[in-house]
Order: structure tokens, then sequence, then C-alpha cells
């Protein structure tokens, strides 16, 4: 479904018709190759591999001491939402809010 609307998107910035499908495959082909790589990191339960993937990923390789951070939290994130029942999740989204960390104050 979601990816119905980046293909309506693409048709909505001029890409023609017959190159729709190589940008589509091109999008799909990174979307599940970075998604493998979380759900690995997940499986082996490997918060350094999680922050390698969010490094290269989101900081584009830079090493950044957020992503430690931000893989825990993730970490937190996933195992809630293994657990938590879709129905309920879906009447209140904003349970999600519970589990942000904190605001750091600008320095």
């Amino acid at each position: 479904l979601a990816f119905r609307d980046v293909e309506r998107g693409l048709r909505e910035v001029g890409v023609g018709d017959l190159s729709v499908s190589k940008h589509m495959k091109k999008m799909l082909e990174a979307f599940y190759g970075r998604a493998s790589l979380y759900y690995e990191a997940f499986e082996q339960k490997d918060n350094a591999a999680l922050a390698a993937v969010i490094t290269r990923n989101l900081y584009n390789g830079q090493q950044n001491d957020e992503a430690f951070a931000m893989a825990e939290w993730v970490t937190i994130l996933w195992t809630y939402m293994m657990h938590i029942d879709t129905a309920e999740f879906v009447k209140n989204p904003a349970q999600l809010l519970q589990l942000l960390p904190p605001e750091k104050e600008a320095d």
C-alpha cells in the first residue's frame, strides 16, 4: 500500500511510465536491503550491529555518538511492538509516546 503511493508520487513528479518500474525496483531493493539488516541485528540482539546500520543509514556512515543511544531506544521500541496487541495499538497509537527518550536541553 505504501509503495503504491510512492509509485503515484513518481508519476506526479514526471517520471515517465517506462521508467517508473526501474525506479520502483531500485527503491524496493534499497528498502528490503536495509530492512534485512535491521531484522538481522534484532534477531541476534546485537546493539553494536544495529548502531552500525543506523550510522550507515541515518548518518551517511559518519561516526555519531547518538547512533548507540538510538539503537538502544529502537530495540526497546521493537520489543514493545512485538508484545503489544495490534488492535489496541491502532486504537491508541499515542501510547508509543511513553517510550520516547527525554529531550536533551540545547547546549
